[in-house]
């Protein structure tokens, strides 16, 4: 089984991608990710890159990739992982939202697909002091997908909700 601590890395580095203007001055472009079985709209330039895995749990990840787009008022990351083995979907989300150390847990669903897939959204508020987030997640055989949107808090949430509501599985 995955150390589950070594994912929530998604959650620092999405806190930690602040850098420019805001999304809703742009267009929404849906990028199409065959290689790890999704697609997703951004609103500006998408940046990928691998993930850098603690010792422990490289030997249980195939491989990890992160895109994201930010600025300094939002980040917007999709991170996908092709596990080899078995993976605790519950402690894998409570993880990852974990490391945003949330005051206020506004909304929790998860739901079970026709296919079998999981997912589950958490929307949390005063998080890492003014930060509000909404986090998508997926589990789908051995990829695990995570979705976070983060912004400053009062801030408005369309952008984020259209975001993560964009994310979509490509057919098997």
């Amino acid at each position: 089984m995955i150390r589950l601590k070594s994912l929530a890395w998604l959650g620092i580095a999405a806190a930690l991608t602040f850098v420019s203007s805001q999304a809703s001055a742009a267009e929404w472009r849906r990028q199409t990710i065959s290689q790890d079985g999704f697609s997703v709209e951004f609103s500006g330039p998408m940046a990928t890159a691998p993930v850098k895995l603690a010792a422990e749990t490289q030997a249980a990840v195939v491989r990890s990739t992160m895109y994201s787009q930010s600025s300094s008022d939002y980040a917007f990351t999709v991170g996908a992982t092709l596990l080899r083995g078995s993976f605790n979907f519950p402690a894998g989300v409570s993880g990852t939202v974990g490391t945003f150390k949330c005051a206020r847990t506004d909304a929790d669903t998860s739901a079970t697909l026709p296919d079998g897939t999981l997912t589950r959204t958490v929307h949390a508020s005063q998080c890492d002091g003014d930060v509000q987030i909404i986090c998508r997640f997926f589990q789908r055989g051995q990829w695990f997908y995570q979705l976070i949107a983060t912004t400053r808090s009062g801030t408005d949430q369309a952008d984020s909700e259209h975001f993560v509501t964009s994310f979509r599985l490509l057919p098997l």
